[in-house]
């Protein structure tokens, strides 16, 4: 199976997006692209951006990378 949101962005290397936008841009349901991103990076391909690298103040959130 093609994981399309490490298709993506692997395309995209330097966007940092998170998983809703993934949803929309892609067409999958959140929870899809929760999961795949979740897969990926235990794979090591992706990885969960910190929120102070997108401006937030959160302690945890759902902003994936490409790991160069």
């Amino acid at each position: 199976m093609v994981n399309q949101v490490e298709q993506y962005l692997q395309n995209n290397k330097t966007l940092k997006l998170s998983a809703r936008t993934l949803s929309k841009r892609l067409n999958l349901k959140v929870g899809t692209v929760m999961y795949l991103s979740k897969m990926s990076c235990k794979d090591k391909n992706l990885r969960i951006v910190s929120p102070y690298e997108v401006g937030s103040g959160r302690y945890k959130v759902s902003v994936f990378t490409c790991i160069d």
